[in-house]
C-alpha cells in the first residue's frame, strides 16, 4: 500500500550494488527505514534525496510487519544548505541525528517519543540553518531530548534538599546542588547556573529569546550531553568529533 509522509533522513548505507538503505524519521510513522532502488546511479530521480540532513516528502510501498519498505519518490523541501556549508553546523547537526535515530531505535514502539523527536529535530535543525548561535541549537535539542526521555535534571533548587541558593551542578544527583550538599560537585558561576537553567526551561519558541542571554559556552552544553550519557546510556562518535572540534577550533 502506498503511504506518503514527510521525514528527515539521519542515516544513508550501501544496500546491494545500486541501492541504498535509508533511516528516515517521520511525524506519524517514527523511525522507517527505506530502501532506494538504484539510487546510487546518476540518472536516478531519488539521488537528490537520500543524502542524510535533508528534510523530503517520501512517497513509499508499507510493507507491514517487513521493517523495510521500498522508496518510490521523494520530493526535497529542505537540504540545510548554511548547515552543510559550516563544519561546525554539520558537527553539531550530526549530533542531532545520530541521536535521533538512536533513540527512537531504543524506545520503537513509543507513540508519543517518535512524534516529539520529530518536530525537535525539524525545528533545530530549521534554526541552526539561518542561525550563527550553534550552541544554542544544540543546547535546545538536547535539554528538550532529556525532558522526552523523562531525564531532565533538576533545575528548580537543589535536587538533594530542595534549598533555592544552589551554588553548583551534580551529575549523580540528578541537578543543582547547594552549598550545604555539593560534595565533590563542580561549582558554577551564577551566571552559568542561570544560563543552564534557561537551557533546561526553553522551548524551540524561545530561541531568539535565549539569544539576548549570549554567549552559551560550550561546556555548558556539554553538561546536558553528560547527562544524556550518564542517564540515558548514550555515547556518540559525532559529539566527540564535535568536541574536538570546538577545542581546536
Amino acid at each position: 500500500m502506498n503511504e506518503k509522509t514527510e521525514g528527515i533522513v539521519l542515516k544513508q548505507s550501501d544496500y546491494k550494488d545500486n541501492d541504498y538503505l535509508l533511516s528516515v524519521i517521520t511525524p506519524g510513522y517514527g523511525l522507517i527505514s527505506l530502501v532506494a532502488r538504484g539510487a546510487k546511479k546518476n540518472s536516478s530521480k531519488n539521488s537528490y534525496a537520500c543524502s542524510p540532513l535533508t528534510l523530503a516528502d517520501f512517497l513509499f510501498d508499507d510493507h507491514y510487519p517487513s521493517t523495510l519498505h521500498a522508496l518510490h519518490s521523494a520530493t526535497v523541501t529542505d537540504t540545510y544548505k548554511n548547515i552543510r556549508e559550516d563544519l561546525l553546523k554539520v558537527a553539531a547537526a550530526n549530533v542531532m541525528l545520530d541521536m535521533t535515530g538512536l533513540i527512537l531505535k531504543e524506545t520503537e514502539g513509543d507513540a508519543e517519543i517518535g512524534p516529539a523527536t520529530y518536530q525537535l529535530l525539524k525545528a533545530c535543525l530549521s534554526y541552526l540553518n539561518v542561525s550563527v548561535h550553534v550552541n544554542i541549537a544544540l543546547g535546545i535539542f538536547l535539554s528538550n531530548m532529556l525532558e522526552i526521555m523523562g531525564i531532565s535534571p533538576q533545575v528548580d533548587g537543589c535536587c538533594v534538599c530542595g534549598n533555592p541558593k544552589i551554588v553548583g551542578i551534580s551529575i549523580s544527583d540528578g541537578g543543582f546542588v547547594c552549598a550545604d550538599c555539593k560534595s565533590d560537585s563542580i561549582i558554577y558561576s551564577v551566571e552559568t547556573l542561570r544560563k543552564f537553567r534557561l537551557l533546561n526551561k526553553a522551548k524551540p519558541i524561545n530561541f531568539t529569546v535565549l539569544e539576548t542571554y549570549e554567549p552559551y559556552e560550550f561546556p555548558i552544553i556539554a553538561i546536558l550531553y553528560q547527562y544524556l550519557k550518564e542517564y540515558g546510556d548514550i555515547n556518540l562518535t559525532s559529539w566527540t568529533f564535535l568536541s574536538d572540534l570546538v577545542i581546536h577550533k
